[in-house]
């Protein structure tokens, strides 16, 4: 017998941004009409280097990003605040 432990929707995502030469793709999810989580994994490219990066907001909304050194860490910040805001934008009504 199969018992269900959670519910939850969600997308996955892809975010291009020419300011500053960002990609990243993820995914989101929902429990009970909640945002409970947004993963973030993208490549910034400045001065000709690229640098990963992997970015979380967790139910309480807190944020993590790692993988980046200091020298791109404010546009990686950025970024991921500009992803973070469209996603929970475009589903503000839920949560």
């Amino acid at each position: 017998m199969v018992t269900i432990k959670n519910s939850f929707s969600g997308a996955n995502f892809d975010y291009t941004s020419s300011e500053n030469n960002c990609t990243a793709g993820g995914e989101y999810r929902y429990e009970n009409d909640q945002l409970i989580s947004i993963n973030i994994n993208g490549t910034i490219t400045k001065n000709d280097v690229a640098y990963n990066f992997w970015a979380n907001r967790d139910a309480a909304g807190n944020v993590n990003i790692s993988g980046v050194p200091v020298v791109v860490l404010a546009d990686v910040a950025s970024e991921v605040t500009e992803i973070i805001s469209e996603i929970v934008g475009e589903n503000a009504n839920e949560e």
